[in-house]
Order: C-alpha cells, then sequence, then structure tokens
C-alpha cells in the first residue's frame, strides 16, 4: 500500500536501494560473487517461466536447459561452442509450442548466465561484473529521466510505449562517459572504450526490448513484484541479457 501512494521515480530509486546487497556481494568476493549471481539466475528464470504459456514440466526441463550452461562454467574448463551447445534446448523447447521469441529469449537467457559466469572465471571477474553494472545501470536511468522530463518521440510505441528516442540517445551518452571513465582500469585506449560504451548501450537496450516483447506477448505489465519501481528481477537485469556475452 505504501508504494502506491508515491511516485514513479520515488519507487525507482527505493527499487535502486533494494539492489545494494547484490552489488555489495558481487564486489565483495568473486566466491560471494558467483553465488549472488546464481541466485539471480534462478530468480530469472522464476518470472521468466511464469510469463510463458507451457506445461508444467515443460516449464522445469526448460529452467534446467536454461540454467544448465553456466553451471559447467565453474566445474570445468571447455570450449565456448560447448556453452552454446549446451543453450540451444532452451531455443528449440518452446518452438514445439511455436513460441519463436520465448525460444529466442531463453536462449539469450541461457547464454547470458554462461558468459557471467565464465567472467567471474577471470582475474578479477566479478570487478569487471561491476563495470559493466555501472555502464547498464546509467544507461537506463539517464534513459529513464531523459525520456520522462525531455519527451518526444517514441522509439518503439508498439513494444514499449514509454520508452523514446530522446531516452535512448542520452542512456547511449551516459554509458559511453562510463566506459571511457573506467578505460584506465580496463586498459583500454580512450576510442576503442567509447566504442565498447556505445555497443554495450545499444545491446542494453535490445535486451530490454526484447523482454519488453516477451511481457506483450504474455500480456504481463512486470516480470514479477520484488523491487519497487522496477518490478521483478527480470525487468531489472533485462538489459544485461545481451549485453553479459557482448561485454565478455
Amino acid at each position: 500500500m505504501f508504494f502506491t501512494n508515491i511516485s514513479g521515480t520515488a519507487r525507482r530509486c527505493i527499487g535502486l536501494l533494494v539492489l545494494l546487497p547484490i552489488v555489495a556481494a558481487v564486489s565483495f568476493d568473486g566466491r560471494v560473487a558467483t553465488l549472488a549471481i546464481m541466485l539471480v539466475a534462478v530468480g530469472m528464470v522464476h518470472e521468466f517461466c511464469k510469463m510463458i504459456r507451457v506445461s508444467f514440466l515443460t516449464k522445469l526441463f526448460l529452467s534446467l536447459c536454461i540454467l544448465a550452461p553456466m553451471l559447467p562454467a565453474w566445474a570445468v574448463e571447455w570450449n565456448l561452442w560447448w556453452y552454446v551447445f549446451l543453450a540451444l534446448p532452451a531455443f528449440f523447447i518452446p518452438l514445439i509450442y511455436k513460441q519463436l521469441l520465448v525460444g529466442v529469449f531463453a536462449f539469450a537467457l541461457s547464454l547470458c548466465f554462461c558468459f557471467a559466469f565464465l567472467l567471474l572465471d577471470e582475474p578479477k571477474g566479478h570487478w569487471l561484473i561491476l563495470i559493466l553494472a555501472a555502464a547498464i545501470a546509467a544507461c537506463d536511468s539517464v534513459a529513464y529521466f531523459a525520456g520522462r522530463y525531455i519527451g518526444g518521440p517514441k522509439l518503439a510505441s508498439s513494444v514499449s510505449p514509454n520508452k523514446t528516442i530522446s531516452g535512448s540517445i542520452s542512456g547511449i551518452l551516459a554509458a559511453i562517459a562510463v566506459m571511457v571513465s573506467f578505460s584506465t582500469t580496463l586498459e583500454l585506449d580512450v576510442f576503442v572504450s567509447l566504442l565498447l560504451g556505445f555497443v554495450l548501450a545499444i545491446l542494453s537496450q535490445m535486451g530490454d526490448l526484447l523482454e519488453s516483447a516477451l511481457k506483450r506477448q504474455a500480456d504481463v505489465k512486470d516480470s514479477g513484484f520484488i523491487l519497487p519501481g522496477h518490478g521483478g528481477l527480470l525487468d531489472r537485469f533485462d538489459g544485461y541479457v545481451l549485453s553479459l556475452p557482448g561485454f565478455y
């Protein structure tokens, strides 16, 4: 009842505060980061399966297929193509129900988790994930406020009516600024950091639109209600679905 009486901006800020324990866990240690990301991954898959229209057993099997590629990433050293192969069933299972969009999102989600754990396996990988998180958070937040206060033409009104071109451009510039500021830390040339920020922002917004299309197909506003002002975990972390593999 409390959250219904405050503005969307205030709810969004409260939602960001709720995310602080996750950020703290990821920054603390690689093993703690692994556990935190596993819990988030399970929550995202749970929300995803609630939105799709298939049988319970299919949802259970699909969940295992989506989560499967991230297990060997820290257990054994496999070739990258093995992880892609493990993610393929997540794409093909929804096709049995003629749900191409669900299959594409499930495959992308599975690869996202796989690359998250591959990145964590890198030296100081948890810090790399935090840098990516900073870029995506900047892109998302600046896009939200710019779209809200500047407005203008819609970006993709048929998929997400609230997103604007001004918000998209502002978010891209914010992500570029963050990546350029970390260019020394990442040991990258400023131009390369600028290009990386641009690509990550585009991928982040594409992931956001992909999840919006999935929600529209499922006829739901939010994937969940765990984060005030954001919806569910899938709503908050949809920007990572494509950008995390791209960052790796």
